[in-house]
């Protein structure tokens, strides 16, 4: 009897005039603000649309998508119906990219990154595959990301401001500046913004988004009809995600050093960057060796860096000739594809006479060129002299070496 009455106390107990004992369900990292019918709780649908997207926003300013902050951070929801805004805070952005960079520390697969690696691939396909569940957007269904190919804003209240100055301050003294290997000048003027300004107040280069391939005329005009195939051009459509960690790698590197534009290594000439495969009109390539200034510094797999260089339509062509200078060999680019990058110099993938294998010490020949049997990747890695002992690239020579005549 005396436990038959406990029982009845503890629920008498339970069920009191207090009503049923609230469990305090634990806390969610993200925010539940959506309804049944994907609206934001407790404010109009375009009130939503200018919300940070971020899941722990703790800024009371909104960001405009038509209009966004000049430091806001553009996003992408693999949910088509999110009503958030695709900007985040830049102070949000900073706490959001640290969460995620520990849990990608914690992967298996990339433990044995460096942190500077962890950065570089977070937002590109090799690290954001592995932490995309633990990315939710705002709106709880779907993953956000960082927009790559996204360059960034300019700050419209800045130029109402120096449209403001006076006349009197227009006049300055002419400033000579090279960018890319191209040398402009310009007056020093508070009142300028023409498009050949290429520098922000705070001195980091302003540049606009990298552009988007319409059509395919610039190769008809420049390859014969039978090269013109997703063989011998990249092409967006090869495959499901085929190539997107390359055009992730060579977009968001640009984008780091403020350019949508590259100069061919050889002939200097300028072209544009695209969004998608064709990534340019001629080639990128990758080297342990920095052969030009028109070269860009890149991460490389350890601790040291790689340089993205690029060769353009016409010399890979053969509209440019480029031959050598010792034994007047032409190089043809043909034989690479055009619109993607390669992972190793592709002006040292074919040696043609003695000079191009010789030692950069001792001058001796290491190979003979006509038996060969290095693979690419080989030619452009260090190699110990037989004769000297010298550790080196010496299969990557300057490009002094090649002569360019162009066709007018």
């Amino acid at each position: 009897m005396p436990v038959a009455r406990e029982k009845e106390q503890r629920r008498t107990a339970s069920t009191s005039s207090d009503g049923p004992s609230s469990v305090t369900p634990p806390t969610r990292f993200f925010p539940t603000d959506w309804d049944s019918n994907d609206h934001c709780k407790g404010r109009s649908l375009a009130e939503a649309v200018q919300q940070c997207c971020s899941p722990k926003c703790t800024m009371s300013t909104d960001i405009d998508p038509a209009s966004p902050e000049p430091d806001s951070v553009k996003m992408i929801c693999s949910n088509d119906k999110c009503g958030f805004s695709s900007f985040m805070h830049a102070t949000c952005f900073s706490s959001f990219e640290e969460q995620m960079l520990s849990c990608l520390r914690g992967m298996s697969r990339a433990r044995n990154w460096t942190e500077k690696q962890c950065r570089q691939n977070l937002w590109t396909k090799k690290g954001y595959d592995l932490i995309y569940k633990m990315s939710t957007c705002r709106c709880v269904k779907g993953a956000v990301r960082r927009d790559l190919s996204f360059t960034g804003v300019e700050d419209k209240t800045k130029r109402k401001r120096k449209k403001s100055t006076s006349s009197s301050e227009k006049v300055g003294i002419p400033v000579v500046r090279s960018v890319n290997g191209v040398t402009r000048s310009r007056s020093r003027t508070s009142g300028r913004s023409n498009s050949d300004s290429f520098s922000s107040e705070n001195g980091a280069p302003h540049m606009q988004p990298f552009a988007h391939r319409s059509d395919y005329s610039v190769f008809e005009k420049v390859l014969p009809r039978h090269l013109i195939n997703s063989y011998h051009i990249k092409m967006e459509d090869d495959g499901y995600g085929a190539g997107d960690e390359t055009r992730s790698l060579v977009l968001s590197s640009l984008a780091f050093h403020h350019t949508n534009q590259v100069d061919c290594v050889l002939c200097a000439t300028t072209m544009s960057v695209y969004d998608q495969f064709p990534l340019v009109d001629g080639t990128f390539f990758l080297s342990p060796i920095k052969s030009s200034d028109r070269s860009l510094e890149v991460e490389g797999k350890g601790d040291d860096p790689m340089f993205l260089s690029a060769v353009c339509l016409h010399c890979m062509a053969g509209v440019n000739r480029v031959s050598c200078r010792f034994c007047s060999a032409v190089w043809d680019g043909n034989l690479h594809q055009i619109g993607t990058m390669y992972s190793f110099n592709i002006l040292s993938s074919f040696p043609c006479c003695g000079a191009s294998v010789a030692c950069n010490s001792c001058q001796q020949q290491l190979v003979d060129p006509s038996k060969i049997t290095l693979s690419f990747c080989q030619l452009s890695s260090e190699v110990k002299c037989s004769h000297c002992g010298s550790v080196d690239y010496h299969y990557i020579k300057p490009l002094s070496r090649f002569s360019i005549s162009k066709n007018q």
